[in-house]
């Protein structure tokens, strides 16, 4: 769904540069650096979306680790009783 919403904004943006080529009343300067502009925005865009991906993903990955750590311990305190009692039984 990300990889959706990235494609769309740069196709959008790959059609809105290419109409305001079409379509612009200005002088080919200044159209060459309002659609560098355009992409530069769309750069800027991209990493900062990178980066919140980046960031949601790392605090996953540690809650899903946290998780594990908690689940192994359990484990581990649900063996120990178990040979705890298992012991006490054959004695």
């Amino acid at each position: 769904m990300n990889k959706d919403r990235i494609c769309g904004f740069l196709l959008g943006l790959s059609a809105g540069g290419s109409i305001a080529l079409l379509f612009a009343p200005r002088s080919g300067k200044k159209t060459r650096s309002q659609i560098a502009q355009a992409a530069a925005d769309g750069v800027t865009y991209v990493k900062g979306y990178g980066e919140t991906v980046r960031d949601t993903t790392r605090g996953l990955v540690e809650r899903g680790m946290e998780k594990v750590a908690q689940q192994k311990d359990s484990v581990a305190d649900t063996l120990k009783q178990v040979t705890e009692g298992y012991k006490e039984a054959v004695r």
